[in-house]
This record gives C-alpha cells, sequence and structure tokens, in this order.
C-alpha cells in the first residue's frame, strides 16, 4: 500500500490520518511531510491575513441620527448611534440597532422600563453622506441593507458569502471587530450554537428571530461587526453580547433574499 506525499499532507492537515501513520507509509521522507505542512500552515495563514484586509476596506463607519418626542416631552431631541456597515457589492449590509431607534429604556426601582418614540425623522450617513436608500431593515431580525451610492468607490476585494445555516459546532469564526472605536480588533473562536430560532422581547412586544453564538467575547462596539470563516465567508454579522460571554450573530442567509 502507498500513499502520495501530497495526498498524506491533505488527509493530516484535515485530522482523518494520526501523525504516527506517515511513519509506516514514508518513513523516508519525513523532512519533505514536515516542510510541506509548514508550507500549507503559512499559506494558510497568507490566506486569512489577505481576508481580513480585505474586510477592513469594505468597512464603512456610520452615524444614525434619530428626531424624536415623546408622549412626556414635546420637544423635538436626538439621538445618535454609530457602528459600521460592509460593502457587499453595491449594498451596505448592518444590523438594524445601530440605524434605528425605537424606544427610550429608563431604569425604575422594578427594573428597566421602555418608553416608546415618536419618530420625526431617521438618518443615517457615512462621513456626512447621507445614505437615502434603504433596500430592507427588519427590527425582528436585526438586519438592515442600504443601496451603495453610485460615486462611492468599491473596493478592489469582493466579499463572498457563506451559508450560516451550514454551521456546526466548533466550526472556526474570525470575528473582524472595532471594540470602543479604537481601531480594528480581529479575534478567532468556535461556534458554540448553531443557528438556531430564538424569542426576544422589546418592550412589551415579543419577535422569533434566528441568530447563531460563538464563544468570542464581545466588547462595546462590536456590533455590527463581520463574522468570517477561516476562508474569509462572510457567515454574520455580531449583534450583542449573550449571558456575560457570548456573541451573538445575526446570520447572513437572513440578509440573501434581500440581496
Amino acid at each position: 500500500m502507498s500513499m502520495d506525499r501530497r495526498d498524506f499532507l491533505i488527509n493530516a492537515a484535515s485530522g482523518s490520518a494520526l501523525v504516527l501513520s506517515y511513519h509506516f507509509f514514508v518513513a523516508k521522507d519525513n523532512g519533505d511531510i514536515l516542510e510541506l505542512i509548514e508550507k500549507d500552515k503559512k499559506q494558510q495563514s497568507d490566506n486569512i491575513m489577505l481576508h481580513i484586509e480585505g474586510y477592513k476596506s469594505n468597512r464603512l463607519p456610520l452615524v444614525t441620527k434619530t428626531r424624536y418626542t415623546t408622549e412626556d416631552n414635546a420637544e423635538p431631541q436626538e439621538h445618535i448611534t454609530k457602528g459600521d456597515g460592509l460593502i457587499y457589492k453595491n449594498k451596505i449590509l448592518t444590523v438594524d440597532h445601530i440605524v434605528s431607534f425605537y424606544e427610550i429604556e429608563q431604569m425604575t426601582p422594578y427594573g428597566p422600563m421602555s418608553i416608546p418614540i415618536d419618530k420625526i425623522s431617521e438618518k443615517t450617513y457615512h462621513n456626512d453622506i447621507e445614505l437615502e436608500a434603504v433596500v430592507k431593515k427588519s427590527h425582528p431580525d436585526d438586519m438592515a441593507i442600504f443601496k451603495l451610492p453610485k460615486f462611492f468607490n468599491k473596493p478592489d476585494y469582493e466579499i463572498e458569502l457563506g451559508n450560516s445555516d451550514e454551521l456546526k459546532y466548533l466550526d472556526d469564526i474570525i470575528l473582524i471587530g472595532d471594540p470602543v472605536d479604537m481601531g480594528v480588533n480581529v479575534r478567532q473562536g468556535k461556534i458554540s450554537r448553531a443557528v438556531h430560532t430564538i424569542e426576544i422581547g422589546d418592550g412589551f412586544k415579543f419577535f422569533e428571530t434566528k441568530g447563531f453564538n460563538s464563544d468570542i467575547l464581545p466588547a462595546p462596539g462590536d456590533s455590527s461587526e463581520a463574522g468570517i470563516t477561516l476562508d474569509g465567508k462572510l457567515i454574520g454579522f455580531l449583534n450583542q453580547r449573550q449571558f456575560g460571554a457570548l456573541s451573538h450573530y445575526t446570520p447572513i442567509n437572513v440578509y440573501k433574499p434581500h440581496l
């Protein structure tokens, strides 16, 4: 029985062969095998870095300004939210809660209370340029899509979409975040819960929505940042911190029908 050195490398790298096996098949080529494995690791690392730099070039800082009144205060007020969008072809993808404002949360002796608002206007900007064309906003799904203004220069790097419905426990994920606006911070983790349906509360309303979790600890400012696979495919956007330690994501498949 024989095994080609390259075939063995692929099998070993994928975990389908034990390290001890190569002594039986290719003991005389031990040095070559190790060299090939190291080259393969370096190539994978280089590819990951290219994807990270590509995603960084597709990020757009967004600022949303919402003017509103409340039942108890007729004087117009302004609420500002910040986050990032990601250029995908002729669209800008993000999460809804950084481009929409629905209610004011106040703490009371009995716990948090939601106060509804009456919107006067709500506008999202990139570098003071208004994004006028909304393709889709979904509060329950926490997703939002804008048309990319025609005069924007699209980056050379083209993002490829993954299939979030195929995620499995312990799949690798890379989060390209921007915690507390201190600059891009890249973290790697594992999928801790595959795509599932959950019920979320918003004031007195409840919605069913889809999401998945990773074991990456998110920080303030990470909302709307991209989660990608090791081969650079976009699988979702971080939307909240759950149970104090887990990242929760809006799956990319929620966006696909509108792209």
